[in-house]
């Protein structure tokens, strides 16, 4: 029997929670395909409907993060440049798995929060 790995599965759309004043993001480890899932990328929509990955609250190669399939983003993060969300914006997710043998295709969008609360409150 010959068994072979490549890349992870896409993963199922993440959930986005709000607590407090952070967004908690969630999803589940994917189908790895023979190769542990070594780091994920994730993309938040900004207010132009262009996702970005520029979070360092978020970091997929953090191995915390990758271990518990969980980041939390402070809500001043998406009301800055370059998300600069507003309030009844909705926070939609993407997520993709890397292993060794490369990325998995993005999933489909989040849950998307709603952002409750105005910038200046916070």
């Amino acid at each position: 029997m010959i068994l072979s790995a490549y890349i992870p599965e896409t993963p199922v759309a993440p959930t986005t929670l709000i607590s407090t004043n952070t967004v908690v993001i969630t999803w589940i480890a994917p189908d790895e395909h023979g190769s542990p899932i070594t780091e994920y990328t994730i993309k938040i929509r900004d207010s132009t409907g262009v996702y970005l990955s520029e979070l360092t609250d978020c970091d997929g190669t953090d191995t915390l993060i990758v271990a518990s399939t969980q980041c939390i983003v402070p809500l001043t993060t998406l009301y800055a440049t370059p998300f600069e969300l507003i309030k009844g914006d909705s926070i939609d997710v993407k997520v993709s798995a890397h292993n060794v043998y490369g990325e998995s295709d993005l999933s489909p969008v989040g849950s998307g929060a709603n952002v409750v609360t105005i910038p200046e409150e916070v």
